[in-house]
């Protein structure tokens, strides 16, 4: 039976997408596997995931559908019983799934992880990236913390490539709002809190967080949708009316970005 899946989806990912598979490949186990759907490239990333002759890869090429239904697919057609959520320019920690499975199996139904931010993966950085990221974690005692309502008000922090999620929990609770273009991530981790899923965020580096090429750069769509997404659920979860101050942090932070 396959244990974990890794969802990875790409569009034009050739600069960094074989360097992320094979880190991957290094790390996971032999009933493990890497489900990946190509949204449409018009460069060499499906020739790249080609060539990389491994049977836990399994490569599904769509036309341009858009970020949240290329994971919808990745998750429909994934046989693992943990997800694992990867950007196609982010790069797993050696310790990602092993703490991350351990905590999975501990009772919680999903786990967040730290990120480490990378300014441009290639491969004369990986070395120095793995080595960065197991000095910082050799610091640190695990502590977890747990998600709860008031933390999900207060914090836009949580990094997609960095959840771990039991699949029958994911499925319990729906897919990816297919409406929603960026912060759909957003919108799962509120469908968490309303489905009283037991979710913890370890203090470990999981991912080193590339935000150079593919960084989100229209602030002001970004902004737009990630407030209407908060706004959605303070209608059904009524937080404390303090958790409006972060609101206006998102937007005057919109404000700083888009005028660079």
């Amino acid at each position: 039976m396959t244990n974990i899946s890794l969802i990875i989806t790409c569009y034009n990912s050739s600069l960094t997408i074989e360097i992320i598979i094979k880190q991957i490949l290094e790390i996971i186990k032999d009933n493990d596997e890497i489900v990946i759907v190509d949204d449409g490239s018009t460069d060499n990333t499906t020739k790249i995931i080609k060539h990389i002759d491994d049977k836990r890869i399994n490569l599904i090429c769509l036309g341009r559908v858009g970020r949240t239904k290329a994971l919808n697919t990745a998750i429909k057609n994934s046989k693992g019983k943990y997800l694992f959520i990867n950007d196609a320019d982010d790069i797993p920690s050696k310790v990602r799934f092993k703490e991350s499975l351990k905590i999975l199996e501990n009772g919680y139904d999903a786990v967040f992880g730290q990120q480490m931010t990378v300014n441009n993966i290639d491969n004369s950085k990986i070395k120095i990236i793995n080595d960065n990221i197991e000095r910082i974690n050799s610091t640190k005692l695990e502590k977890l913390e747990l998600l709860t309502k008031k933390l999900m008000f207060r914090t836009n922090s949580l990094t997609h490539s960095t959840l771990g999620i039991k699949k029958d929990k994911f499925l319990e609770i729906g897919f990816y709002d297919e409406n929603i273009e960026v912060s759909h991530d957003l919108d799962l981790y509120y469908r968490f809190i309303i489905n009283n899923l037991k979710v913890c965020i370890s203090n470990r580096v999981f991912t080193g967080r590339s935000v150079g090429r593919s960084h989100w750069r229209n602030y002001k769509k970004y902004t737009t949708e990630l407030l209407s997404v908060r706004k959605k659920y303070r209608l059904i979860l009524k937080p404390s009316i303090f958790t409006y101050i972060y609101d206006i942090k998102i937007f005057i932070e919109n404000i700083i970005n888009f005028r660079k």
